[in-house]
């Protein structure tokens, strides 16, 4: 077995120290190039101002921390590689191969420095070191540096790892920013310590421009982020304006209207100022003095409007007249006015200075002004464009609301109607034209009949809603004729003629087609008299019973809601006797307008009067009332005795009622039977008119049908004006008629 060679086994030790400082010194370059990846992002991420901006110490202050940084660790790493020198790593190789304190040590020194005893006895000692090194691997021998040495690599490395990382990622989202923050960061000191930035220029230099406009500046101010652009008046004191600076260098803006002479430069932070310039105003052709003067159609009853500061937008009804006039600071060539739509001009009559045209627009547009000087000026500065608005007079609407179709005249020969006008400007005239058509086709002359009219009005209305009753009377009309009326408008417009409604009709009845709607009226209203009077007994016990049940139940909500639907009920009864009332004076004013009230009617008509006078003294809206104050108040006794009044006040209503009922059943039958006889008295005129001329064809024939089939109605009429007289107890009077067997 071949024994290693002591000198060889030691230089293998200390080969593994070596390799051990060259890993630190890696460890420490990996933390260096960690903190100028960190530098590099960290100027990446702030600011372009901090990092690029003239003046700026970020860059330099970030250098010099990433090398202090460098330098730190360039220092520390140093001393650890000298703390792991071969000749202090010796204790720890002995404890790692067993061997005695100082046994490695003196083999280490023999073989380096002249032998003080035995040369055969240092030899053996080496050999015997040397084979205990060379019974272990390199890692066998410096463990516990290894072991720390490998943590702070593997931080290192993981610290260089992030950091590149990073620097990376930012290199890849904004390159151009992370490659400007490296250039910074390269040369700091051309941030730190900039050049002098160069000087302000400005245009335009000195100009002129409208009196009363604006002036733009241009400037040029490389390496700063704003300026402040400066103006001064003669006489006044200076004004500005901040301007930001675009990356191109270049910032521009506006100095306030110039009236007068004014000095305009532009300053810097720093403290550089550009050249001092000045703008002089010039005139321009201008308007002075400008008025608008309206002049409305004289049937509009308008006064004229004046406009002395120009207008913007302009309304003005079809007819209007614009008067124009003005004059400019300097003498005229040319005005006039062009349609910016349409092209269409309208010249204006110049004299020097002066300017003016009467007008009468006829259509809408954008109208813009066109001046020209006589003599060649700076500038035009013409009044801004106005809007015009031509608005039309419509003609005016009217329509027959009510009753808005073709009726029959009903028993009192009067007409309600609701007739409705409107106008866009005013109304001047409503009226009714009517004419008649008799039962031959003869039409009368037209009749006017004046509804409403405000000829003389400062103020014309611009709708009409009125409420006229057309009396059918006072016409001339006869049984079998027809009316045609039309309401008509007119508005104060010279051009205007009248509007027209719809027509419609109003048939003129015969005596006994008055006399059938007489009794059906009659017997509507006797039905309506039923109605109320059994109304009436059933709210007179639901009093009784409200009454009794409060008894007791003094302040409960049930007993007081109770008494407020009796309350109610006796409102709505109270208001429907009312409305019956009318209806009866109604009917009995038709009758005897239309000739049908005999001195038998008329009687009944008193009677009928005279109880509803007793319905009106029996007091039921008094009492009611007395009710309702008792409900508001919650005064139960009150109630209670107040409910005790009104149901005997409706026992009385009621005795009132059915006699109503009594009266207005023998009108309506009365009514029935005299249109039962008229009807007879003409079928028995038309039988005898047949029979004296008879014919054998078949025209005589169907006419002979006709009168079969009228007397059949004739017949049923009969016998339900019969069965009305036996309902009524009128026994004698019904036999009398026998409508079949008289028949």
């Amino acid at each position: 077995m071949t024994r290693p060679d002591p000198t060889e086994e030691l230089r293998r030790l200390d080969r593994t120290a070596g390799r051990v400082r060259l890993a630190i010194g890696s460890a420490g370059v990996a933390v260096g190039l960690a903190a100028v990846s960190l530098a590099i992002a960290l100027a990446a991420v702030l600011p372009s101002s901090a990092i690029l901006g003239p003046g700026s110490w970020v860059p330099m202050i970030l250098v010099l921390v990433t090398i202090g940084v460098c330098v730190g660790v360039g220092i520390a790493t140093r001393s650890y590689q000298r703390s792991k020198d071969m000749t202090r790593l010796v204790p720890e190789v002995e404890r790692s191969l067993g061997l005695r304190r100082g046994e490695l040590g003196g083999a280490l020194e023999l073989g380096t420095d002249a032998p003080s005893g035995s040369e055969e006895l240092a030899g053996f000692g080496r050999v015997l070191v040397a084979d205990k090194i060379a019974a272990h691997e390199d890692w066998q021998l410096l463990p516990e540096t290894l072991h720390t040495v490998g943590r702070r690599i593997m931080a290192a490395g993981l610290l260089f790892v992030i950091a590149a990382g990073g620097l990376g990622l930012l290199a890849v989202r904004s390159p151009a920013r992370t490659l400007a923050a490296a250039t910074s960061l390269g040369q700091p000191w051309t941030t730190a310590f900039p050049p002098p930035p160069p000087r302000l220029r400005i245009a335009p230099g000195d100009t002129a421009v409208l009196r009363g406009d604006r002036l733009r500046v241009r400037t040029l101010a490389p390496q700063r982020q704003s300026v402040r652009l400066v103006w001064q008046p003669v006489g006044e004191p200076r004004q500005d304006r901040e301007l930001a600076v675009g990356a191109d260098g270049e910032a521009a803006g506006d100095t306030s209207p110039i009236e007068s002479p004014t000095q305009f430069w532009v300053e810097a932070g720093d403290g550089s100022s550009s050249a001092v310039h000045e703008v002089v105003p010039l005139d321009p052709l201008l308007v002075t003095e400008l008025s608008v003067e309206l002049r409305f159609p004289a049937y509009l009853r308008r006064p004229t409007e004046v406009f002395n500061t120009g207008v913007g937008e302009l309304e003005v009804p079809a007819g209007t007249i614009i008067r124009i006039a003005g004059r400019t600071n300097e003498e005229l060539e040319l005005a006039e006015l062009v349609n910016e739509v349409t092209g269409e001009s309208v010249a204006l009559t110049v004299e020097g200075p002066l300017f003016s045209v009467d007008w009468q627009p006829r259509a809408d547009g954008i109208w813009a002004w066109r001046l020209e000087p006589r003599f060649e000026l700076p500038g035009i500065r013409a009044p801004r464009p106005f809007d015009l608005a031509v608005i039309p007079d419509q003609v005016p609407a009217v329509e027959v609301v009510y009753p808005g179709r073709d009726t029959a005249a009903s028993v009192d020969l009067r007409l309600p109607m609701v007739v409705d006008a409107r106008d866009d400007v005013g109304l001047t005239m409503v009226d009714l034209e009517t004419w008649r058509v008799s039962a031959s086709g003869v039409r009368s002359e037209p009749t006017v009949v004046p509804l409403w009219g405000a000829p003389g009005a400062q103020r014309l209305d611009l709708r009409v809603v009125l409420r006229p009753t057309l009396r059918l009377d006072a016409l001339n009309l006869v049984p079998g004729d027809t009316l045609f009326y039309v309401a008509r408008a007119r508005d104060a417009h010279p051009g205007h003629g009248a509007s027209i409604s719809d027509t419609f009709r109003v048939f003129i009845p015969s005596l006994t087609e008055l006399r059938r709607s007489a009794a059906e009226s009659a017997m509507e209203l006797a039905d309506d008299s039923r109605e109320l009077r059994d109304n009436a007994a059933d709210l007179a016990r639901a009093a009784r019973d409200a009454e009794r049940r409060s008894e007791g139940r003094q302040g409960e909500f049930g007993a007081t809601e109770e008494a407020r639907r009796v309350l109610e009920r006796g409102e709505d009864l109270d208001q429907r006797v009312q409305e019956m009332e009318r209806q009866m004076d109604e009917l009995r004013q038709g009758a005897e307008d239309s000739g049908l009230a005999d001195a038998s009617m008329r009687e009944k008509f008193e009677q009928l009067e005279e109880l509803f006078r007793q319905i009106e003294e029996t007091g039921l809206g008094e009492q009611l009332r007395k009710l309702e104050e008792a409900l508001r108040n919650l005064d139960t006794r009150q109630t209670q005795r107040e409910l005790g009044d009104l149901s005997s006040r409706l026992r009385e209503m009621e005795d009132r009622l059915e006699q109503t009922l009594a009266l207005m059943e023998r009108v309506a039958i009365e009514q029935s039977m005299n249109d039962a006889t008229d009807s007879a008295r003409q079928l028995a005129d038309r039988q005898s008119a047949l029979a004296e001329s008879f014919k054998p064809d078949s025209a005589w024939a169907g006419e002979q049908e006709d009168v079969a089939e009228e007397l059949d109605r004739l017949l049923e009429k009969l016998e339900a004006v019969q069965q009305d007289l036996t309902e009524q107890g009128l026994d004698a009077a019904a036999d009398s008629l026998s409508p079949r067997d008289r028949c």
